[in-house]
């Protein structure tokens, strides 16, 4: 049970943290602490993963597990609350977008074994260069999207995706084809 005295000072410190976030030195100093601690955080990852192109974002918080084993290429954008986990080898290729609460795995288990737990499978992820990934979607251990294509919101790819292609649903499917993409522009050439 809290004292009224406990009580008084949560208040003042409710009424302090307010104050300082209302006034705009407090706000200043307060995006400059983040733009560091964002910085550093940035430089970190960019160190633990196999390789990061130049121009690639991160906006926090992000999960890579296992990052020596993931390759990200130039001007990605990767969004908050995206989880890779990289045991298998990840790939993402140049001007990709990863929107946020995406989920990319290289890593299972083996749903035929008596005792799943024991038991890993990893398999490679290769996503090509200017794939779209829309919000919370989920891509499976052994995946490869080809340049180009577009995955849909809450889509869960469990079958490759050919270049330029839009997919959506779950299962994934293919619902059409990027009339701008490269691999449209081949067929045509």
């Amino acid at each position: 049970m809290a004292s009224r005295n406990s009580y008084g000072i949560t208040a003042v410190v409710l009424w302090a943290i307010d104050r300082w976030h209302s006034n705009r030195i407090g706000m200043a100093i307060s995006r400059r602490i983040e733009e560091i601690v964002n910085h550093w955080r940035y430089t970190l990852l960019r160190a633990r993963l196999k390789s990061c192109g130049s121009g690639t974002s991160f906006h926090w918080p992000v999960i890579f597990i296992q990052p020596d084993q993931i390759e990200i290429g130039q001007d990605v954008s990767v969004n908050a609350f995206v989880h890779v986990w990289g045991s298998g080898g990840v790939s993402i290729g140049d001007r990709t977008m990863i929107a946020s609460h995406v989920a990319i795995s290289s890593v299972t288990h083996d749903y035929n074994a008596p005792v799943m737990r024991a038991t890993v499978v990893t398999k490679p992820v290769v996503i090509g260069a200017d794939v779209w990934i829309g919000a919370h979607a989920v891509i499976v251990p052994g995946i490869t999207i080809g340049a180009g294509a577009v995955i849909g919101a809450g889509a869960v790819v469990t079958k490759d995706v050919p270049a330029g292609a839009i997919v959506v649903g779950v299962p994934a499917r293919i619902v059409g084809e990027r009339a701008n993409s490269a691999a449209a522009q081949a067929k045509t050439m």
